[in-house]
């Protein structure tokens, strides 16, 4: 006869194997944050959704040359790095009304808030590569690698094929300012910036 610890079946019950699925579909095991999946799926919603926005803005960021440090030191360090800048854009982007923070890629993020200003979301940008940078300065394996950091802002008419154009456009321009660039594209709808 087999005795169930009842402590065990609650929660067992609890699990949903759908959810479960909609989980790795959607969300990255590493950071807990979105997959491109679930970025791309948040982001048509967005777009294409009921809420009614001003302004949008794809906070981008690219770790160039994890490869190479993951050889060098093994991956540990490479997801050290990861984890840092994941911690620090949930603590700057935590009081952000609408936002969808995503490891878009295996080196890449995407962070999209909605509703600020030019200078607001430029504002937390500098704060989360401040904040990133401080953590990892005295993370020997850094030497390693770039952190490329590029600021792109789009309109509720924009297509998904837009949106990502200019997310790439702000990192690479990022990349080729300096080794760990930053750079925030004015908004193309206002001249006043």
């Amino acid at each position: 006869m087999v005795t169930l610890n009842r402590s065990l079946i609650v929660p067992f019950l609890q699990f949903s194997p759908k959810r479960a699925l909609r989980k790795q579909a959607y969300d990255d095991d590493l950071t807990g944050l979105a997959n491109r999946r679930g970025f791309e799926l948040r982001l048509v919603e967005l777009l294409q959704g009921p809420h009614q926005f001003s302004l949008g803005a794809v906070v981008a960021v690219e770790i160039d040359d994890m490869r190479l440090l993951n050889r060098a030191h093994g991956f540990a360090s490479g997801e050290h790095i990861m984890k840092v800048l994941t911690k620090a854009a949930r603590e700057v982007f935590a009081e952000v009304q609408i936002s969808i923070l995503a490891r878009s890629n295996e080196f890449s993020f995407s962070f999209l808030l909605v509703d600020l200003s030019h200078g607001q979301v430029t504002g937390l940008a500098t704060e989360l590569r401040r904040r990133t940078m401080a953590e990892l300065a005295d993370f020997e394996p850094m030497r390693l690698v770039g952190v490329n950091m590029g600021v792109a802002f789009f309109h509720q008419t924009d297509k998904r094929s837009d949106v990502f154009a200019r997310a790439d456009l702000a990192v690479e321009s990022a990349r080729q300012l300096d080794r760990n660039g930053f750079v925030a594209l004015p908004d193309t709808h206002d001249e006043n910036v």
